[in-house]
């Protein structure tokens, strides 16, 4: 069985116990409890096949547990990321 870009999963390595998390075309910035471990911002990403790679900056308070979903892959999210700046 062959897995394609579409049906695709993941999860980003931790940074301040904030994470990206893609599945399908969707994409998603989240903290896991307690929450971010310093208010800043926090900025994701994923690679969209066949298109542009998107991503985007969260300003976050210490503590947020938000889930903020990015703009969605036409065909296919893989590659997240996260960086604190």
């Amino acid at each position: 069985m062959v897995t394609s870009p579409a049906f695709a999963a993941g999860t980003s390595s931790p940074v301040f116990n904030c994470y990206t998390q893609w599945w399908n075309t969707a994409w998603a910035q989240k903290c896991d409890s307690p929450g971010a471990k310093y208010a800043g911002t926090y900025v994701s990403g994923v690679a969209c096949s066949a298109q542009a790679d998107k991503s985007m900056s969260i300003g976050r308070v210490q503590g947020s547990t938000a889930t903020v979903s990015g703009t969605d892959c036409t065909f296919g999210a893989s590659n997240g990321w996260i960086t604190y700046v």
